[in-house]
């Protein structure tokens, strides 16, 4: 199992909307690519594997990934869709 980091980001605005564009087939092997957009530049242009062949499978999950803080985060998403190509 290898896992890669595509992108690191910057520290986000507080108080802003970012517009995500996210294009990705996902397969174990050598044809499955990621492309990302944020606010229409791209961050990521990867080709080559992108999941593992198991049972499980690719799921989509969002959210607010973070240390440890005794402060609230909150994240809004909006018009999120999914569609096949």
């Amino acid at each position: 199992m290898t896992r890669v980091r595509h992108y690191l980001s910057e520290p986000i605005e507080k108080k802003r909307w970012y517009q995500f564009d996210i294009k990705v087939m996902w397969t174990p092997s050598s044809e499955g690519y990621l492309q990302v957009q944020i606010d229409d530049t791209t961050v990521v242009d990867y080709q080559g594997p992108t999941s593992y062949l198991d049972c499980v499978g690719p799921y989509f999950k969002a959210g607010v990934y973070r240390d440890y803080s005794p402060h609230t985060f909150v994240v809004y998403f909006d018009d999120y869709s999914r569609s096949e190509m």
